[in-house]
């Protein structure tokens, strides 16, 4: 059985549908939907991460003469937390 689909208008400045394109480009996306989609499945695990209390690091690339590469954590400050995981 085919899976259902919706389909969905969204409105984009000029700016963000250039950014949607770009990506959809250095991606090798088949197609803008698609971007949003993976998009979607980014945003999921890092906002179930974060509502499971841990953090999200990124360790930057180590430079020539430095003893350790730099750790940061990413923000999110729309992800609100923590709130129960709705069931899927």
């Amino acid at each position: 059985m085919a899976e259902k689909k919706y389909r969905l208008q969204i409105d984009f400045s000029e700016e963000a549908y250039q950014e949607l394109c770009n990506l959809e480009q250095q991606l090798g996306a088949p197609s803008k939907s698609e971007v949003i989609r993976d998009a979607l499945g980014v945003l999921r695990w890092a906002n179930d991460e974060i509502r499971d209390k841990n953090r999200i690091l990124v360790e930057k690339h180590k430079q020539e003469g430095q003893e350790q590469a730099e750790v940061k954590e990413i923000v999110f400050h729309f992800i609100k937390k923590p709130l129960p995981k709705p069931k899927r």
